[in-house]
């Protein structure tokens, strides 16, 4: 993923340190965080994945426009055709 924001571990092992954590439990912590959002990177979904789905969405969106127009157009000759016959 480009633009994914990579995590800084220096900067979280640094900033633990200072809160008191000592160095195995601040370099610990920080790689848990940082194997964390490694394993769910795969699973965020980009711009495009999300403009691919618009369009699939608009391609469905259109032909059940277009199939119920015709549904309608062809029951509305179906039913002048009745009617013009029955007389």
């Amino acid at each position: 993923m480009g633009n994914a924001v990579a995590f800084d571990t220096y900067a979280a092992i640094k900033c633990l340190k200072a809160a008191g954590f000592d160095e195995v439990q601040a370099e610990a912590l920080s790689d848990t965080i940082k194997v964390a959002q490694d394993a769910h990177l795969d699973k965020l979904a980009t711009k495009r994945d999300i403009a691919e789905s618009k369009a699939d969405i608009l391609k469905w969106v259109a032909g059940m426009f277009i199939g119920q127009t015709a549904l309608i157009i062809g029951s509305m000759f179906a039913l002048a055709r009745l009617l013009i016959g029955g007389h």
